[in-house]
């Protein structure tokens, strides 16, 4: 995987990542941080210009300074209850505070203040029925988040609230082949995305049912949003095959 803000070039590999900054490569491996494992899963990219961000599986988080110096956040040192995790990601919403938020294997999501250490946890045993969270998309109004008991909605300002999704969306064939028929969507806002959080589609519409066609997309998962007149909004996972 890779992310290029500022002219920088980040490449995540399985034994660690390189970064291509002022026409230089410098490669951080599982020698160069004493680590038994270094499987890089997800990277976010300075924030604030002075942190970057890597989640491993098997190894916890990494903090990369721009000073060159580095951080790890695991079990192992007491720092971070998982090592492995799926992703990290910003989670900025208008009128918050600057959070980073990780999925984890085994203890769910984990929201990290930037401007402090603690991390808040959201999994089964601060309440939530779900232990591992597996992918996340910020859509800018809120985030979409995938978890072994089904999708969520959360707002770094509000945490994760249980009852953010609403069961009135219908959607067949699911999984398909691109084909679907979107039901129960009087006067809403469609909006689809796909897991790194770009629109694919969006339309609005005034009748219950619509048929739409993403058969030009690539196979895997995607995330519907309808918004109807009331501001209620469903989300449901689509699966092209």
């Amino acid at each position: 995987m890779q992310s290029q803000p500022y002219n920088i070039l980040y490449i995540g590999t399985d034994n660690g990542i390189a970064i291509y900054a002022n026409g230089q490569w410098t490669v951080l491996d599982s020698i160069s941080l004493g680590l038994s494992n270094f499987y890089v899963t997800g990277i976010l990219p300075p924030v604030n210009d002075t942190i970057t961000y890597i989640s491993t599986m098997g190894s916890g988080l990494i903090k990369i300074f721009q000073s060159g110096g580095f951080e790890i956040l695991n079990s192992t040192n007491g720092n971070f209850q998982d090592d492995s995790l799926y992703y990290v990601m910003l989670a900025e919403l208008p009128a918050c505070v600057t959070n980073i938020m990780i999925g984890t294997n085994s203890n769910g999501i984990a929201f990290n203040n930037y401007w402090n250490s603690s991390f808040q946890y959201y999994n089964i045993s601060t309440g939530y029925p779900f232990t591992q969270s597996r992918s996340a998309v910020n859509n800018g109004s809120d985030i979409l988040i995938g978890t072994n008991a089904g999708l969520w909605i959360a707002t770094p300002c509000g945490g994760i609230s249980e009852n953010s999704i609403s069961d009135y969306l219908t959607i067949y064939p699911n999984p398909g082949n691109g084909v679907f028929t979107i039901g129960q969507l009087f006067l809403s806002k469609i909006e689809i995305y796909n897991i790194i959080g770009e629109v694919i589609y969006k339309t609005a519409t005034t009748n219950e049912k619509i048929t739409i066609d993403l058969s030009i997309q690539a196979k895997g998962i995607y995330f519907i949003k309808s918004t109807d007149r009331d501001k209620k909004v469903s989300i449901k996972k689509l699966i092209i095959e």
